[in-house]
């Protein structure tokens, strides 16, 4: 009797714990996936754009990035970030606010990831914990990564649950800013969706036709250095190709399973969210940049 009461009180324990977890997940991530898309607030929301309209929001990226590397500072061991990273984040998603009411209100502090060894094999720059509503960050990635990335959890906690969303987000944020070190990290966020999404289009004669990406910009885009690599190496028990499969594998299926039809593709309809958002006017930007200079 003794132990059927205890496997009784086991079963009930577990499906309670079950059912918070479950309810959690709904609540705070998986009934996200279904909101109205952002994409129908933007200007050009329904239009179709050409190769050649890619050719010119690649090209504004690409200047922009090129020329945000030189004004940004570098010291003896990397280019220089701001002395507090997550106040600027925050305080970058929090201006959005106006033009998405969602981003506003509390904004959480992002957290580096204490195992940011395992989730750089996965190739993932951060993480948005439901359970916690927290926003995490790899924080052994070259530093360049590390404000696109917190505005891009930051978004997650607001709601905005889609990668390509939370991209297009933080991408806003960052080049909305006035400090240098953030807008830089935005281009340099979606920089290689864009340049990706136009080589495919345009093709590689037509691709060197445009401007190159400056050796610089092309540095602080890693993902991570080769020092960091050799000491997510050491201190990983599996080879990083195992756990990156494994890794794209359950993140194809979740966002499958949530209605994303096209899986992990997903990170890259940012392109579509920008072409939709400048609908061919880049004066803004140009001006921006050059204003700070």
């Amino acid at each position: 009797m003794g132990y059927r009461r205890f496997y009784r009180a086991y079963l009930r324990a577990a499906l309670w714990i079950a059912s918070v977890t479950a309810l959690i997940m709904v609540l705070n991530c998986f009934i996200q996936y279904h909101c109205t898309p952002l994409e129908e607030s933007l200007q050009g929301y329904g239009r179709q754009y050409s190769t050649e309209d890619l050719a010119e929001l690649r090209d504004m990226i690409v200047e922009q990035a090129n020329t945000l590397a030189e004004e940004v500072p570098e010291t003896n061991f990397s280019r220089a970030v701001l002395h507090d990273p997550a106040a600027a984040s925050r305080d970058a998603v929090a201006a959005l606010a106006s033009m998405y009411p969602r981003l506003g209100g509390y904004q959480v502090n992002p957290k580096p990831l204490y195992y940011s060894w395992f989730v750089s094999q996965q190739y993932m720059q951060g993480y948005y914990f439901p359970f916690s509503m927290e926003a995490n960050y790899n924080n052994l990635m070259m530093p360049m990564n590390i404000p696109f990335t917190m505005c891009h959890e930051i978004a997650h906690t607001h709601g905005y649950i889609l990668e390509d969303d939370a991209n297009f987000l933080a991408f806003l944020a960052c080049t909305e800013s006035k400090e240098p070190v953030l807008r830089y990290s935005g281009y340099l966020g979606i920089l290689y969706y864009v340049d990706n999404d136009f080589y495919a289009s345009a093709g590689k004669t037509e691709y060197r036709r445009h401007p190159d990406i400056s050796e610089k910009v092309r540095s602080d885009s890693r993902f991570l250095s080769e020092k960091a690599w050799a000491q997510v190496e050491q201190l990983s028990p599996l080879p990083t190709k195992t756990v990156q499969a494994a890794a794209d594998t359950y993140v194809d299926t979740t966002l499958k399973a949530n209605g994303i039809a096209s899986g992990k593709a997903s990170y890259s309809h940012v392109v579509a969210l920008l072409l939709e958002y400048y609908d061919g006017d880049y004066s803004g930007a140009k001006r921006h940049t050059h204003s700070s200079s």
